[in-house]
C-alpha cells in the first residue's frame, strides 16, 4: 500500500462518517410514500430544543399537507412531551400556520404521582380548518421541573391507568430522543443554586432511564446522537455520552426498531449576524452552540464540511426523524438497528 493510499484510508476512517457504519447506513425516503400517522402515540424528549421543536412542527403541519396522497384522509396522532417548564408550545405551533390549523387547549390540570409531588398536564388539540380533512394531532405536555423523576411518572402511566388524560399505554408506538444538555443549561442550573446537572446525567442517564421505563418490543426508538466523525465521538464528552447511549440502547434493550440519527452540525440560522445575536450576550454565551452554528452555516455544502462530520440543515434532520418514526416499511433486510448520517438526510 502506497503512502498516498494509506493517507486516504486514514483520512476516511477519521473524518468520513460513512466509514464507521457504511454497511448499515441508509437513506430514508423523505417523500414518505409509506408513512402512516394513524393511531400513533409517541413520546418526544427534548421537545423544546432546535430539532425537537421542528419535529413537532413538522407533524402538526402534516395536518394541512394535501399533497400526500399515500396518507389516509383522516388520522389521529398523539404526542407526549416531557418538559421542565411551560413554554406555551401550543400557541407557538399555532402561530406557524394560523390560517390552516385550529388550536384548542382542551385541559390544563395538576396531577399527583407521589405524596407531596405533582406535575402539570396540558392536553392540546390541533386540527385542520378544512372541514373535509379529519386529521387530528393531540399533544400532551407533562411539565415537571425535576427531570430525574420523569421516568417515575411514565412508569406509573405504564403500570396503572390513573392518568386518564393520557392515551392508554398500550397505544405507545415510538420514542424520539432529542434530549441533551448545553453549556447554557449547566450554567443556569449552577447560577440559580438548583440541583446541579452534569452532562452525563442528562445526555446518558436521563435518556436511558426514560427509555427503559416505558418501552417494549413493539416500540420504535429514534435516537438523535449528534455526532458524525471518529474524533468528535471519541474525545468530546457530549458526543462520547451519546456513543454510550447508542451502545446500551441497541445492545441491552429490545425494540421493534432503533434508528440512530447521526447528523453533523446542523444549520439553523440564516446569517452569521443571527448566530451572534442568538448565542452571544453580555450575560452568558453558549460557546458550544455558537461554534457549532458558525461551522454549520459557513461550511454547509463545502468540501470542508467533512472535517466536522458533514453539516446538514436542521429541517432535513427533523424530516428524517419524522419519516423514520412513521414510515411503514423497513429496508436494509429488516434490520432492527438502522443508522442514518448526514449524507443520507438531504
Amino acid at each position: 500500500m502506497t503512502i498516498v493510499k494509506l493517507t486516504k484510508k486514514t483520512y476516511s476512517f477519521l473524518l468520513d462518517s460513512n466509514y464507521v457504519e457504511k454497511s448499515t447506513c441508509t437513506r430514508i425516503d423523505q417523500k414518505r410514500n409509506n408513512v402512516d400517522y394513524n393511531d400513533k402515540c409517541t413520546i418526544i424528549l427534548g421537545s423544546t430544543g432546535v430539532i425537537g421543536s421542528k419535529v413537532i412542527k413538522n407533524i402538526v403541519e402534516s395536518l394541512v399537507n394535501t399533497d400526500n396522497s399515500h396518507t389516509s384522509k383522516g388520522y389521529t396522532t398523539s404526542l407526549i412531551l416531557l418538559k421542565r417548564k411551560d413554554t406555551f408550545l401550543g400557541k407557538a405551533l399555532y402561530s406557524y400556520n394560523e390560517y390552516n390549523i385550529i388550536y384548542e387547549e382542551r385541559v390544563r390540570k395538576e396531577m399527583s404521582f407521589e405524596p407531596d409531588h405533582s406535575f402539570v398536564l396540558i392536553q392540546s388539540t390541533f386540527k385542520s380548518k378544512d372541514n373535509s380533512n379529519s386529521r387530528i394531532v393531540n399533544i400532551y405536555e407533562i411539565i415537571y421541573e425535576d427531570s430525574s423523576k420523569w421516568d417515575t411518572i411514565l412508569s406509573k402511566w405504564k403500570r396503572q391507568n390513573i392518568f386518564t388524560m393520557l392515551p392508554e399505554y398500550n397505544l405507545l408506538t415510538g420514542i424520539v430522543s432529542c434530549l441533551g444538555t448545553s453549556k447554557s443549561n449547566l450554567q443556569n442550573e449552577a447560577f440559580t443554586n438548583k440541583k446541579t446537572l452534569s452532562q452525563k446525567k442528562v445526555d446518558y442517564d436521563l435518556n436511558l432511564a426514560i427509555i427503559k421505563s416505558v418501552t417494549n418490543s413493539s416500540v420504535r426508538i429514534i435516537l438523535l446522537t449528534s455526532f458524525n466523525s471518529f474524533p468528535l465521538g471519541s474525545y468530546i464528552p457530549y458526543f462520547r455520552n451519546k456513543i454510550y447511549l447508542e451502545k446500551d440502547v441497541t445492545g441491552l434493550l429490545e425494540f421493534s426498531n432503533v434508528f440512530i440519527i447521526r447528523p453533523g452540525p446542523y444549520v439553523v440560522s440564516n446569517s452569521n449576524y443571527d448566530i451572534v445575536s442568538k448565542y452571544v450576550s453580555s450575560e452568558s454565551t453558549d460557546f458550544r452552540s455558537f461554534l457549532s452554528q458558525i461551522i454549520a452555516y459557513n461550511f454547509y455544502k463545502t468540501q470542508l464540511s467533512r472535517f466536522f462530520g458533514y453539516c446538514v440543515r436542521a429541517n432535513d434532520v427533523a424530516n428524517t426523524i419524522v419519516t423514520a418514526l412513521f414510515f411503514e416499511s423497513i429496508d436494509e433486510k429488516n434490520s432492527k438497528i438502522i443508522y442514518v448520517n448526514s449524507k443520507n438526510m438531504t
